[in-house]
């Protein structure tokens, strides 16, 4: 009985080591909240240096969801040309309806006119008959859909119709990881896959994040909060 006891004892105690060198070996998850004091859409988050990074997860975030279809620096200006001279018609950031956006477009322009047609293209045409040109904007090509060459001629139309939809998600680039490669799509919804795994761990101290929407164009949060909770697992 005590040859037993000895040999439970002495198993009992590798069992213990074993155990204790397994998780050793386990990787260890460190949590990081995120977000920028000043809600900006692009920013460096700095923390104390984490080693040996397998890979990065976000586990959750939060995201304002900004309803605007035309912003500023965005899509807000509709450029012709016509006579050598350019019109630059620049509007204000909002929600818009096509109604209301030929409506304002139309309050400021001269003797060129927009209209819907039944088909819900968009019709462009100059009322004295002139011939004027639509430069390229992304007014005048994602919202009333003149992606064609629109050059030397008094009447156009779109040949997509028209398009005021607002995105349902937001493009999250960790620029010190990839510039070129989205961290993840996040949906306004919560549904999002993000992660980053690496062949080779990596060390890090601080976090470049940049957002951006479906056509690459930085997101503006109008100084809305947002959050988001990364996991970083290492050795």
């Amino acid at each position: 009985m005590s040859k037993q006891n000895e040999l439970l004892l002495k198993e009992q105690e590798l069992q213990e080591k074993i155990d204790k060198y397994n998780k050793l070996l386990e990787p260890r998850i460190l949590y990081l909240e995120v977000s920028d004091v000043n809600n900006k859409s692009s920013y460096s988050f700095p923390f104390a240096p984490i080693n040996n990074i397998n890979s990065i997860k976000l586990n959750n975030y939060s995201l304002p969801k900004i309803n605007f279809n035309v912003e500023e620096n965005k899509n807000n200006i509709l450029l012709l040309k016509k006579n050598g001279e350019e019109i630059i018609i620049t509007i204000n950031k909002g929600n818009y309806t096509i109604d209301s956006l030929l409506e304002v477009l139309n309050s400021k322009l001269n003797n060129i006119k927009l209209s819907l047609t039944i088909e819900q293209t968009v019709k462009i045409e100059s009322i004295d008959n002139e011939i004027f040109n639509i430069i390229d904007t992304p007014l005048s090509k994602y919202n009333l859909g003149f992606s064609n060459d629109c050059s030397n001629n008094s009447t156009y139309t779109s040949n997509n119709i028209w398009d005021l939809r607002v995105d349902n998600k937001v493009y999250l680039y960790i620029t010190n990881l990839s510039d070129t490669i989205p961290f993840g799509i996040l949906f306004y919804n919560g549904e999002s896959n993000s992660e980053f795994k690496f062949e080779e761990p990596i060390s890090l101290n601080n976090l470049d994040i940049v957002f951006k929407d479906s056509k690459g164009y930085d997101y503006n949060f109008y100084n809305l909060s947002h959050s988001l909770s990364f996991s970083f697992s290492t050795n």
